[in-house]
């Protein structure tokens, strides 16, 4: 089994779960975010459950893997994303947000800009571009891999199919029943996903581009793929 994972869309809680199935013997504990992170420094520091070549690991898993990935509406992850470099995270790396505290059209112009650039020059994706869309990740476009896709939803009714979609792909895969309960129980719980959701600056931020017709269309058409692709649904943009 193996996991593509796409950045902003519960990467530390996917990061955790694998690193639990790989060193479970090590997890006393894992209750809360702060201890999620403390033990994926202290028990997965080497990162041995994780792999950077997308092909070689089809290669390693041998035929009829399971392979699944996480999504997540497009704007939302925008939002999230921007919350976290512009606002959150700007005292620490100002590169991360691109100078552009507090904005979000600054932000999402040279968004676009730098992602026009990575097309242009064949590049590749960098750490500004963890907001990249992410029908550019996982090599989704070629129908031999089968993706088992999961949405990340930000609802109870979201948080329980999430729990119930895991569940049944690590059952496929021979985890054992006392680790699912484990990893449902304490990782794909509703507080922990919807911690990763709803703030006050999330809140402005969306109303912010909500608001703005000539930013949400730009946003639109960074994201345009992943809407269709994954069966999101558009955000409202007005023609007048």
């Amino acid at each position: 089994m193996a996991m593509c994972q796409i950045e902003n869309v519960m990467s530390t809680i996917q990061d955790t779960i694998f690193c639990y199935l790989n060193k479970s013997q090590n997890f006393t504990t894992i209750d809360g975010a702060i201890a999620r992170e403390q033990l994926l420094k202290s028990s997965c520091s080497d990162k041995r459950h994780i792999r950077y070549n997308l092909h070689q690991t089809y290669k390693e898993l041998g035929q009829n893997p399971i392979l699944f990935a996480v999504v997540r509406d497009p704007f939302e992850r925008l939002i999230s994303g921007y919350v976290d470099k512009c606002i959150r995270e700007y005292s620490k790396s100002k590169k991360s947000c691109y100078d552009c505290p507090q904005n979000i059209r600054c932000f999402v112009h040279k968004l676009y800009a730098s992602l026009r650039q990575t097309l242009n020059n064949d590049g590749v994706i960098n750490f500004l571009h963890d907001l990249a869309p992410q029908n550019w990740y996982c090599d989704f476009r070629n129908p031999s891999h089968n993706y088992t896709i999961i949405k990340y939803e930000d609802s109870e009714g979201g948080y329980s199919k999430i729990g119930a979609e895991f569940d049944e792909l690590l059952n496929r895969a021979g985890v054992s029943s006392n680790e699912r309960v484990v990893i449902k129980g304490k990782l794909l719980n509703s507080s922990t996903l919807h911690s990763i959701q709803e703030t006050q600056e999330i809140l402005d931020a969306r109303e912010q581009l909500l608001l703005d017709n000539d930013l949400l269309k730009m946003v639109v058409g960074i994201y345009y793929h992943d809407f269709i692709l994954f069966g999101f649904q558009f955000p409202v943009v007005y023609s007048g």
